[in-house]
């Protein structure tokens, strides 16, 4: 049986939300191998579930023995059709898991899993343009309206592709809008131009997306010991190619009521030379705990 938190015994759930870039080098060739400076950085963290996206080709793997070895007994991998695969870790029984369809309306996907009496959706929206990240949005929506009804707590967490809106004034403060639209005309058609089409539209920064997630109920979980100097996921300096993007927060959790009556929460960006060196995204890190009564 999955272990719960009860109102009699002290319990402390660390989730983790990592997009690995690539598979850890797996998209060109795959090996176990490549993946075990992660690994051990995992176990280092004493983290309970990871949920992981761009997963290349780990399900040719055999991620569960590899899983073991680095103290999660139980493992899923969801195959999606952008071969960006969506992976889940945990110490603790996985009791359900339920994943989305692959193809549209997801350019990637979403992972469902009940762990520890939390409901864990580890979702990777599409990296294109809001119009699509909106319809994504709807089908996550309808999860967690289902979920929240009955009662259930929820934490709808991994890499969004999308700013909040409530890092607002501090992408005012920043002037990010300002850093992309200089950065779009140093080379047109280049990183500049992605970023314009992915956060931008009619001139403005978007929210709309994660808007329509907050508007239904769910909370942004921001980082509890913020600055403005660690404030943000994306991106890291593994690529020479992003030096000039801006420092924004695309990866997150959102949490509904119920996880706020049953949780004490707070969560972390990790940032480190280390991890500098393993992706183009810092990991996100959240305490779910409650103490006994």
């Amino acid at each position: 049986k999955v272990q719960e938190m009860t109102s009699t015994s002290p319990f402390s759930l660390r989730v983790m939300h990592y997009n690995v870039y690539i598979g850890q080098g797996c998209k060109q060739d795959a090996h176990l191998d490549k993946l075990q400076k992660l690994g051990e950085w995992l176990a280092s963290e004493s983290v309970d579930v990871v949920g992981m996206t761009e997963c290349c080709n780990w399900h040719t793997l055999d991620l569960k023995q590899a899983a073991e070895s680095w103290g999660f007994p139980h493992c899923v991998v969801h195959q999606v059709d952008s071969g960006y695969h969506i992976c889940v870790l945990s110490k603790l029984p996985i009791e359900k898991m339920e994943s989305s369809i692959p193809g549209p309306p997801f350019h990637h996907g979403m992972l469902h899993v009940l762990v520890g009496g939390l409901h864990v959706l580890e979702v990777h929206l599409s990296p294109n343009h809001s119009t699509q990240r909106h319809e994504e949005v709807k089908e996550v929506l309808e999860v967690v309206a289902r979920l929240t009804v009955e009662g259930e707590a929820v934490v709808v967490m991994g890499d969004f592709n999308n700013v909040s809106p409530v890092d607002k004034e501090l992408h005012e403060e920043l002037e990010v809008l300002q850093q992309m639209n200089e950065h779009a005309a140093q080379a047109e058609g280049g990183r500049g131009a992605k970023l314009i089409r992915r956060h931008v539209k009619d001139g403005e920064l978007d929210y709309s997306p994660i808007d329509s997630l907050l508007s239904a109920g769910l909370r942004d979980l921001y980082p509890e010991a913020k600055t403005k100097e660690h404030h943000w996921t994306y991106p890291t300096s593994l690529r020479p190619e992003q030096e000039g993007d801006p420092q924004i927060r695309i990866d997150l959790f959102l949490t509904n009521a119920r996880c706020d009556e049953k949780f004490q929460m707070f969560s972390e960006v990790l940032q480190n030379d280390f991890l500098d060196s393993m992706s183009d995204h810092y990991p996100i890190l959240a305490t779910f705990q409650k103490s006994a009564t």
